[in-house]
């Protein structure tokens, strides 16, 4: 590297591209403070050793008072360089702590979505005991010795002639009506519970797969006994939000239906239409 390049200006601007630039200046402006008092020294002793007269001595410390003005200039140079790179330094870190907390926000939404799986979870597990409790219930015998019965069986029976009557639009006695209407609301609380666990799981906003998972679990215990009685409520029952429905739907019911009770529920429903329209 020759002369030229060194003392040249150009040099110097093409290294400032090149490196931190702040960094380089205070450098430079750092060994230039030395020059300054260096320069007042040199010129105090060459105006002893010169022999000058009072105002002759006096005038040699003008260039020297310009150093210290250039100095002072130079001491704001590097005032603001400090002051833009502690700028610097605050903002790198206001970006750690803006990432630190965005991470800390994926985590706790992460918690949140934990404790509202755990929350339902334990509502429905509870619930499906119940169902499973209610349909043990129901699994009871009941009625003489001599023509003892589970209660389901009954319930099933009773549901089977009222759905199928209805549909043929027959006429029972009030004695009967009330006695097949008595044996089927007893399987009323059962259908209800299922009812409420499909809604439940409906409303968890889980995903597609854990929903079809939960359901799974409340739709075996749908056997035929449940699913006649579940025809039953859905076709005759007043639903205005459709809940039963909903439910008849999701745990597709007319699968443990025979082809002649399927036909009674469309029948049935076809006729409600009709008559509300």
């Amino acid at each position: 590297m020759d002369g030229r390049q060194t003392c040249c200006p150009f040099y110097f601007l093409s290294r400032f591209k090149n490196m931190n630039r702040f960094k380089e200046l205070r450098f430079w402006l750092k060994h230039a403070l030395w020059f300054v008092p260096c320069a007042y020294l040199t010129n105090f002793v060459y105006a002893i050793l010169a022999d000058q007269t009072g105002g002759t001595f006096g005038d040699t410390f003008g260039a020297a008072n310009a150093l210290f003005s250039g100095t002072a200039l130079l001491m704001l140079v590097l005032a603001v360089s400090l002051q833009r790179e502690e700028l610097e330094q605050v903002k790198e870190e206001r970006n750690d702590t803006r990432e630190l907390l965005k991470g800390q926000e994926e985590i706790n939404q992460t918690q949140k979505l934990a404790l509202e799986k755990q929350v339902f979870e334990n509502s429905f597990y509870s619930l499906l005991s119940m169902i499973n409790d209610e349909k043990a219930r129901l699994l009871e015998r009941e009625g003489t010795q001599a023509h003892e019965k589970l209660r389901m069986v009954n319930c099933r029976e009773a549901c089977k002639k009222l759905l199928e009557n209805k549909a043929i639009e027959t006429e029972f006695g009030p004695e009967q009506k009330s006695y097949l209407d008595l044996r089927a609301d007893k399987s009323f609380n059962l259908i209800n519970l299922i009812v409420a666990g499909v809604a439940l799981v409906k409303s968890s906003g889980s995903s597609e797969l854990d929903a079809v998972f939960y359901l799974s679990l409340v739709q075996g215990v749908v056997d035929f006994d449940v699913a006649t009685c579940f025809a039953w409520f859905h076709a005759s029952a007043n639903d205005p939000e459709a809940k039963i429905s909903s439910a008849y739907t999701v745990l597709q019911i007319e699968q443990a239906l025979t082809q002649h009770h399927r036909n009674c529920v469309r029948q049935i429903l076809m006729k409600k239409a009709g008559s509300a329209v």
